[in-house]
């Protein structure tokens, strides 16, 4: 069984050291985007299948801290986001993106997170007022955007996230 893992590195270059981790879980990991605030922390965006399922026996699966924005274990792969402080040595804060798949990550001057992807069906989370909500695609085809506040815990950092395509797929 071979573990593939995403690894995150810093250089400090008046010291010459580089410092890092790996993370994931004992299945596939692959990071999609990464962004890096004022401060250096940095925020991956990445997909997962190292969640407890048919294929990956409890209690293993990719970390998740506390205060994660979603714990869902619908469906695989697993869009995950996460943080991690400027030496990229600890690990800040993670959370699954339920239903969908992540393609980018950003960061704003008030460190709200943004994530773009395709998801969808009716476990994807929209927000009311959004552009589109409809899911003109099906299941996991729809291209998103999604901004989170991680100040707020659970389910209360979603600010937004909607559909964002013309009247059929892909347009």
């Amino acid at each position: 069984n071979a573990q593939l893992a995403s690894g995150y590195c810093s250089y400090d270059p008046d010291s010459g050291e580089y410092s890092g981790l790996f993370i994931g879980g004992p299945s596939r990991e692959q990071a999609h985007g990464l962004a890096v605030d004022s401060e250096g922390a940095v925020y991956v965006a990445a997909n997962s299948w190292s969640f407890d399922n048919q294929y990956t026996p409890e209690p293993e699966g990719f970390p998740l801290t506390e205060d994660a924005f979603s714990t869902s274990e619908e469906n695989a792969p697993h869009a995950v986001f996460f943080k991690l402080d400027a030496a990229a040595s600890t690990l800040l804060y993670s959370s699954r993106f339920p239903n969908s798949e992540l393609g980018g990550i950003a960061v704003d001057r008030s460190q709200h997170v943004y994530l773009t992807g395709r998801g969808g069906n009716a476990l994807f989370p929209i927000t009311p007022g959004v552009v589109q909500t409809e899911d003109a695609c099906g299941w996991n085809t729809q291209p998103f955007i999604a901004k989170l506040d991680l100040s707020k815990p659970g389910g209360d950092a979603l600010v937004y996230s909607t559909y964002i395509t013309g009247k059929g797929c892909g347009e």
